[in-house]
């Protein structure tokens, strides 16, 4: 991976070739050679899968133990606090009343939880009459611990009843249901292994993850999701079903959409300093192709150049519009067709006076992004911008003021008046704000077409920062340091980037992060005397800030698969806290408090179900006063075109219009 540049050529206005020339670097060689975690095999994937359980594998899952997932020293006291909970839901049998579960349970399924493990499917046509074999390994590190393990399941289950039969090869049989194969458990080697079908020796194999080289994957999942929609669809839907012309038609479009080709491969990682994952969609970046809905065009440094480098979070990405318009019309198109509806854009667009592809869509271009920035408002939901190139910004330039008048006069007879549209300029651009007069509604939509991209802000200080980004780009996102030592590779063949500066999320994310560690850690703390104490979970903000990394995520097509690449921090407390932080600053986190409310409702055994209802009110309300945007010295034109002088003059150039 990218180690950081030095700070000077991260600072270096505009670097020519910048993300390219970092990835000729050797710790980007890395990530590119064929030089992975471990090589792919040269194995015939349908004569793996039968070497290693018989019939096609369909699910494998494998995760290390939870120390080896919070390693990082800002995760201690998460790994203490987790250690402490089958303690402390042991302690549950003597204060909830009717508690009947086993004692042992909850040990046994901590441990199971916590512990590494791996778990298979396959699809076997021997096995009836469920054509399913599946396997649960517990990798428990020794032999005398597997068979400890064992002996404590073995003894718990014979205390409830269980139907056991003759032992098999060590293995136990468990008749569950009459007529069905029985579940198998025992301890194999260093491994406890539950299996429904013939248990299987075979070490689980990761393949080739796409981690870098040297990662050691900490999770590895596949899923061969098309085949197991098949299987589903074999076992549960009679075959006359087939001939109806409705169940056809969902076929039809399970088909055009490509789930019986979806596969997922996913990896996770991490070295001394970052975490890794990769996630892949082999086959699918072809079809994805072949439909047209991937653009053939990839994201540049000018892309990036249209971020202010004080970006909180970020996402960049190409997109065919017209093609990808046209697939979801084919779509609809077959749904609707029992209703006489073969074009649904054609018949929208003559609902609304527009012809939608020759007025719109052929005016639009490929390159899109959204983003949340300080320069475009501090950061928070009212500095969120989205943008879009436009194939012709005079063409669709009218259209725009057409669209714009139909929203003014539908809302102006559902809000009876109290909605108008604004045109206004500064510094020569001209922008179009939706207001609220009469009302004190906190948001001011404002678009804005400058050169060939058109910019829609949730405020006009939103739109009017992203504008001034675009024309003067003094600094951008490939000067944010953050993002340079986190980037996984070079932009070639790139068509969708993701950047989330988790350390200036953490202050946004911190109150939140901190409250649920603090609820982890009061959960597992014993009620009968300080006998377990997991101390402050959440690192104090100056230890958790220091040394954060930010996440970067890369999507490309490779060949025919479409693939995922992303590098963040490895602390589980900064990511999290990091992700928060996103939730808040997006405008997600108006969710959170609901969400705790529900949390402290459901704990409550002498609350009613509605006694947090005021609170969510009165949370509401207070979001409701905010402050509306104030407006100065600017040109202000209203929708029907009469001009008016509002403030003072405008110093054009000098930043004397700004608001």
């Amino acid at each position: 991976m990218i180690l950081i540049a030095p700070l000077a050529l991260a600072l270096a206005p505009q670097p020519a070739g910048l993300l390219a020339s970092l990835a000729s670097q050797d710790a980007l060689a890395s990530q590119d050679s064929p030089a992975r975690e471990t090589a792919p095999s040269t194995e015939p994937k349908a004569e793996r899968a039968s070497r290693q359980s018989g019939g096609q594998e369909v699910l494998a899952l494998h995760m290390v133990d939870m120390e080896d997932m919070l390693s990082d020293p800002k995760d201690a006291a998460l790994l203490a606090a987790f250690k402490m909970l089958p303690a402390r839901l042991m302690e549950l049998g003597n204060e909830i009343p009717g508690w009947d579960m086993p004692p042992q349970v909850v040990p046994m399924l901590t441990e199971v939880l916590s512990g590494s493990k791996t778990l298979t499917v396959h699809l076997d046509e021997t096995m009836v009459p469920i054509p399913v074999r599946a396997q649960l390994n517990l990798h428990m590190g020794s032999a005398e611990a597997a068979n400890t393990f064992h002996g404590r399941l073995y003894e718990m289950l014979s205390g409830t009843g269980a139907p056991f039969g003759e032992p098999e090869d060590g293995m136990i049989p468990l008749q569950l249901e009459p007529g069905m194969p029985p579940v198998l458990f025992g301890p194999r080697g260093n491994d406890f292994v539950v299996a429904f079908g013939e248990p299987d020796d075979a070490p689980f194999v990761a393949g080739n993850t796409g981690l870098p080289a040297g990662v050691k994957p900490q999770m590895v999942m596949r899923m061969d999701y098309g085949t197991m929609l098949g299987f589903m669809f074999d076992q549960m839907v009679p075959q006359e079903a087939y001939d109806d012309p409705e169940f056809q038609m969902v076929t039809d479009i399970m088909d055009m959409i490509g789930l019986d080709q979806i596969q997922f491969h996913m990896a996770s990682g991490s070295d001394d300093t970052r975490s890794y994952s990769t996630f892949q969609m082999p086959g699918y970046g072809k079809f994805l192709g072949h439909n047209g809905l991937v653009s053939e065009q990839f994201v540049t440094e000018n892309t990036l150049r249209l971020i202010p480098a004080d970006a909180k979070w970020a996402s960049a990405f190409m997109f065919d519009v017209s093609s990808c318009a046209e697939w979801v019309n084919e779509l609809a198109g077959m749904a609707l067709e029992s209703e006489g509806i073969d074009d649904p854009i054609g018949m929208a667009g003559q609902m609304i006076g527009l012809d939608i592809r020759k007025d719109i869509l052929d005016h639009i271009g490929t390159e899109m992004g959204v983003y949340a920035s300080d320069s475009t408002g501090g950061g928070s939901l009212a500095s969120m911008v989205f943008f879009m190139e436009l194939a012709d910004p005079d063409g669709i330039a009218p259209i725009l003021d057409r669209v714009n008048e139909m929203i003014v006069g539908f809302g102006q007879a559902e809000a009876e008046g109290y909605l108008t549209s604004r045109a206004w300029s500064n510094q020569g651009i001209q922008y179009q704000s939706l207001s609220f007069p009469g009302l004190p509604v906190p948001i001011e939509p404002t678009y804005a077409i400058a050169g060939n991209h058109i910019f829609f802000g949730a405020s006009p200080q939103a739109t009017m920062g992203a504008v001034r980004q675009a024309m003067k780009p003094t600094t951008s996102l490939l000067n944010n340091a953050h993002f340079l030592a986190q980037m996984p590779g070079s932009l070639e063949n790139v068509i969708g980037l993701d950047f989330m500066d988790t350390p200036a999320l953490l202050a946004d994310g911190y109150f939140w992060s901190n409250m649920l560690f603090t609820a982890i850690g009061n959960g597992v703390r014993s009620p009968h005397g300080a006998v377990r104490d997991p101390g402050p979970i959440l690192p104090a903000y100056g230890d958790l800030m220091k040394g954060a990394r930010a996440m970067v995520n890369i999507t490309s097509v490779e060949g025919e698969d479409l693939v995922v690449r992303g590098v963040g921090d490895r602390s589980m407390c900064v990511q999290l806290t990091g992700f928060t932080g996103f939730l808040s600053s997006s405008g997600l986190g108006m969710l959170l408090p609901l969400v705790f409310l529900g949390i402290a409702e459901s704990n409550n055994s002498f609350g009613s179900s509605q006694a947090w209802e005021p609170e969510m009110y009165e949370y509401e309300y207070e979001m409701e006063i905010e402050d509306e945007p104030i407006i100065e010295d600017h040109e202000v034109e209203d929708h029907e075109g009469e001009d008016h002088e509002h403030g003072g003059e405008d110093h054009e150039g000098d930043g004397g219009d700004d608001r």
